[in-house]
């Protein structure tokens, strides 16, 4: 699954392993340049991202007016930026990139919490999923569970829990 020297594994990486160990074979090609695919746009899949991105905007907007305040990282892919947001003590950090030598991920929502003993101080955060789908679903949670390993080696401490937020 890792390919080629420094690749990191994402949670998709691991669940679609999980689903198909073909398709990990094909994916590898793909980014190797071995293998190309060209399909045609979905406007079902583009409706379902619109759809996503829109209840996710929904929520930040919801927690503003809730008097959080919002750091946004939509522009960078560096986890070093996370970093410096949690050690500045964000409220709520979107569109958090979380990586290390393993995995590397985008968090929907970092949310502070009060938990003392962190390396941050008296808080710390736990990851958040913006999820349009009724039912939870094991990538889901699989994906939340590789997005607090990592953040548990950034804050010196093991998220106690995640939040997936749907729309209903």
């Amino acid at each position: 699954m890792s390919g080629k020297e420094g690749r990191r594994l994402t949670p998709t990486d691991i669940s679609s392993h999980l689903a198909c160990n073909h398709l990990t074979q094909l994916n590898r090609q793909l980014n190797d340049g071995t293998l190309r695919v060209n399909l045609p746009p979905d406007p079902r899949l583009e409706a379902l991202i619109i759809r996503g991105l829109e209840h996710e905007a929904r929520y930040v907007t919801r927690l503003v007016e809730l008097g959080h305040s919002i750091t946004r990282l939509g522009d960078t892919r560096d986890p070093a930026k996370t970093l410096a947001a949690m050690q500045s003590g964000a409220q709520v950090i979107v569109q958090a990139p979380l990586g290390n030598d393993t995995y590397f991920g985008i968090a929907d929502l970092l949310l502070r919490v009060d938990t003392p003993c962190s390396v941050l101080g008296d808080y710390s955060y736990i990851p958040a999923d913006t999820k349009i789908a009724e039912n939870t679903k094991a990538g889901t949670i699989l994906q939340l569970c590789t997005y607090t390993l990592m953040l548990e080696e950034m804050q010196g401490l093991r998220p106690q829990s995640f939040s997936v937020i749907t729309q209903h």
